[in-house]
């Protein structure tokens, strides 16, 4: 394999699913023999993964080249564009001295390492990890026309599910989807679990607390089947963000604080502790969560739109209830509080299927293969 420095655009700084995603990836790469480097427009809690991994970066600012007013507005877009051309400029020079080999942008919120790879006339790569305007309520600031204009000089356009394939097709004809991966935790308790005989049906919803992610579907389908007498439903939310403190009004204004438990942000969720996985997002591009649910043999109860019924085989793995539909959700709840060894079958199956078709292994084989193609 040619050597050189595979430099990685990120804009997102956290440890959500798709950071934790991208330095897997890179440390692969680093493992490989390339030097690596990571570009990210300001500092946040992805530095811990990178520090951990030894993997070198640099902080240069840079725009997000959407909005959240649901229309392009071109000034500002044109502003933006000319921004992260003088910032792509600025970073080229420094690394005149590398070879670079290619440029590898993960997400699509951003025009930066499209202009950057120009400058330094390498190719580059797009990973597309969310829908921007379903999931998020994100507009492009130049339109979807200049997006594809744009993505044109992309070598190749990785999709993380067929959904969101789908949903870029205008991009053009250079797409594909590479399913992501997650690691076999062998700390978790992934063997096959006992039935459940405790009174208690114990879920778990991680992911940002946010008004996409589904928790107040969640709230509205525990309040419903509370008031037709299951009392034993309970809930914990792992993860933080903007809607936390109202979320919390919601359960204690509701009378579910005996259901609903806020853990907050953690590096290891115990999933052996539980006996589903919720995954009620609007429209979730893949869902690492759901796999990491499923690795830890939990039955999953989804929504069925975006990837998620790619990734949960209705009956099989999980159960798919009808988008938005708190009643659907909670028909689904009440079918696996009801049977307890359906609910460890399907877990079972889950655990089969995330083992053989979203390990990690087989994710940075196939990612890493197509950014070292001739």
């Amino acid at each position: 394999m040619e050597k050189g420095t595979c430099v990685f655009v990120t804009p997102h700084i956290n440890q959500f699913g798709a950071e934790k995603s991208l330095v897997s990836l890179i440390s692969h790469i680093k493992n490989l023999g390339n030097e690596v480097l990571v570009i990210m427009p300001e500092k946040g809690s992805i530095v811990e993964l990178l520090d951990e991994k030894e993997i070198p970066y640099i902080v240069e600012k840079f725009a997000a080249t959407v909005n959240y007013v649901d229309r392009p507005r071109l000034f500002i877009g044109i502003i933006k564009r000319l921004f992260n051309l003088y910032k792509a400029l600025k970073v080229s020079k420094m690394l005149k001295k590398c070879h670079v080999r290619y440029v590898h942008t993960n997400s699509i919120v951003t025009d930066f390492g499209v202009l950057l790879s120009n400058i330094l006339k390498c190719a580059h790569y797009q990973h597309i990890r969310e829908f921007a305007d379903l999931d998020f309520h994100m507009s492009f600031e130049l339109g979807k026309k200049d997006l594809a204009m744009m993505q044109k000089s992309s070598k190749k356009i990785i999709c993380i599910s067929k959904a969101i394939e789908e949903h870029y097709s205008y991009l053009g004809k250079n797409l594909c989807t590479i399913y992501n991966g997650v690691a076999l935790n062998r700390d978790s308790n992934i063997e096959n679990k006992d039935v459940n005989e405790s009174d208690n049906f114990r879920m778990v919803l991680t992911g940002r607390l946010g008004k996409e992610k589904g928790h107040y579907l969640v709230l509205d389908a525990i309040e419903y089947l509370k008031g037709l007498g299951m009392s034993n439903l309970t809930v914990d939310f792992y993860g933080s963000g903007s809607c936390e403190d109202d979320l919390k009004e919601h359960v204690n204004r509701r009378g579910l604080s005996n259901q609903v438990k806020f853990c907050g942000f953690v590096k290891s969720i115990p999933y052996h502790l539980y006996d589903a996985g919720l995954m009620c997002s609007d429209y979730e591009g893949f869902g690492r969560v759901t796999i990491e649910y499923m690795l830890a043999g939990l039955p999953v109860i989804g929504s069925n739109s975006g990837a998620t019924p790619e990734l949960v085989l209705h009956k099989k793995t999980g159960l798919l209830y009808k988008a938005f539909d708190y009643k659907s959700l909670a028909e689904a709840i009440r079918t696996l509080e009801q049977n307890r060894v359906l609910a460890r079958d399907l877990g079972t199956e889950g655990m089969n299927l995330a083992c053989l078709r979203f390990n990690e292994q087989r994710y940075l084989q196939e990612v890493t293969e197509l950014l070292f193609a001739e």
